[in-house]
């Protein structure tokens, strides 16, 4: 994220610094290019992502989890992704 260091955003009628993951579920991302960090572990680039749909805390710890056991990389999330 940018830390902005003037102005405001609103977005839905809703402050951007406030309510940013309300947003961000409302409106979805789509990355121009691949968008995976090589350098940073799987669960990193998975917390990441999570995060940019509103996915935090437990939540998204255990849905991290999940998808690993079901995908069989459970062993491989402290990897760097370049490994894979």
């Amino acid at each position: 994220m940018f830390a902005a260091d003037s102005g405001s955003v609103s977005l839905f009628g809703q402050d951007y610094r406030a309510a940013s993951s309300a947003i961000l579920r409302r409106i979805g991302v789509v990355f121009q290019s691949r968008s995976l960090d090589a350098d940073i572990s799987v669960k990193a680039n998975l917390r990441f992502h999570g995060g940019l749909f509103g996915l935090w805390g437990t939540d998204l710890r255990q849905r991290i989890e999940a998808v690993a056991e079901e995908l069989e990389i459970s062993d491989m999330l402290t990897l760097p992704v370049r490994q894979l």
